[in-house]
């Protein structure tokens, strides 16, 4: 009886240590469910991070950093599920699954007392702009107007008048509602308010028949040319950063870094064999608040244009140092663009944000042997000289609104 005993202990035993010599089991992970309510985004680690919301898995005991970044005219209202307050960040510890959800309420903005009117006059053209509350801006192109205090709320009517044999185009920023009505009546609703008044010479071509937009996230990055300063963990040098809120040529105040830039525009529609006439990228002022960080432009900046040199392209990846914008293939084609005007106003869209003609970079693509209709463009632009920390034009992406996101305008012939 206790031979047999000591039999079932020891064989109890070995199959104890059978299991424990075993493979080791998975390490744990716990969801966390992130949720929105308003109008915003939540990000991890930083605000330019990855998108949180949705749900991902994390690893038992870590910590998961969450930020919230309202949208324009928003702001966060508080968290609530594992977070609570109404800090921007808030640190999760994965102990268990979690949910949490911010929400975000519109910021109802008291109306300034005063408004400052900005007018620039742009085109090939030349003509001036004037109202009878004293604005009388010059009649060349690339004249900027500056009239303070106007009280807001007034009603102004503005008067195009071409001159030689130049004709008005039309009505930009925030006048842009009045197309190509002249004169043209605004409300002086915010500050600044910034009026665009194009003017055509007679052999204008006009708005190139073809466009195509950046269409998503992942297709209008930076990498950090010099390491940035207050930027995520992975957003290292070299390193590639999509999802971008905004962006700078060919600099970021925000991050005090030099940066290039990459645009990517897809599927074409150009025939094989055919001519490009025309083409450039229209660009619209950066649209993130008066923040000195936020001024769209400073100094006389010179810029790069290249082209990647292929008929497709793959996504542009997140944060990869070894798959970055720089160290693909360039076309033989360049563009120097410089001698930009400034830019004056935020989300502003117009003549000075149109790069120079960039066809010779987009006829060396047509010419590839494997161009096709569904050909892609990837489009490169960096500094070309010159200390671009004080030489830089800052752009609205398409994470800061497609509506304003980069646009790629051609026009095109066959033999």
């Amino acid at each position: 009886m206790h031979r047999l005993r000591t039999l079932g202990i020891l064989t109890a035993l070995a199959v104890f240590i059978a299991a424990c010599s075993g493979p080791t089991p998975p390490a744990e992970t716990f969801d966390l469910v992130v949720s929105i309510e308003g109008s915003g985004e939540v990000r991890f680690d930083t605000a330019t991070g990855d998108d949180a919301a949705g749900t991902s898995s994390h690893a038992a005991d870590s910590e998961v950093t969450l930020v919230a970044v309202p949208a324009t005219g928003w702001e966060l209202d508080e968290w609530t599920g594992a977070c609570s307050g109404a800090d921007a960040t808030c640190d999760v510890t994965m102990d268990a699954d979690k949910s949490v959800t911010a929400k975000f309420t519109e910021v109802v903005a008291l109306p300034p007392e005063t408004v400052t009117v900005n007018v620039v006059i742009e085109g090939t053209g030349t003509g001036a702009v004037s109202s009878p509350i004293g604005i009388d801006c010059g009649d060349g192109t690339g004249d900027v107007c500056t009239v303070e205090e106007l009280e807001t709320g007034s009603e102004v009517t503005l008067t195009a008048t071409a001159t030689g044999d130049s004709v008005f185009a039309g009505w930009g920023g925030d006048a842009a509602s009045c197309g190509t009505d002249n004169p043209c009546v605004v409300t002086l609703s915010k500050t600044p308010f910034t009026v665009l008044a194009t003017f055509s010479a007679p052999d204008d071509p006009g708005v190139p028949a073809h466009s195509v937009a950046v269409n998503a996230n992942n297709r209008d990055a930076v990498e950090w040319v010099t390491a940035p300063v207050g930027a995520g963990p992975d957003d290292v040098l070299g390193a590639t950063h999509t999802g971008l809120q905004y962006s700078g040529l060919a600099y970021i105040p925000r991050y005090q870094a030099e940066v290039a830039n990459a645009f990517v525009f897809r599927d074409l529609g150009i025939p094989a064999g055919a001519t490009v006439t025309r083409a450039y990228i229209q660009f619209t002022t950066i649209d993130r608040g008066t923040d000195p960080d936020y001024r769209p432009s400073e100094g006389d900046p010179s810029l790069k244009i290249t082209g990647v040199a292929a008929a497709s392209h793959a996504t542009i990846p997140q944060q990869e140092p070894g798959n970055n914008i720089t160290s693909r293939p360039r076309t033989t084609a360049q563009v120097i663009w410089e001698d930009i005007p400034v830019w004056v106003g935020h989300g502003v869209t117009g003549e000075a944000q149109r790069t120079a003609d960039i066809s010779a970079i987009l006829q060396e693509l047509v010419d590839l042997p494997a161009w096709s209709e569904t050909g892609d463009a990837m489009i490169i632009i960096e500094n070309n000289s010159g200390d671009p920390a004080s030489n830089f034009r800052q752009i609205a992406t398409r994470d800061d609104a497609p509506e304003k996101a980069p646009v790629l305008y051609f026009d095109w012939e066959l033999p």
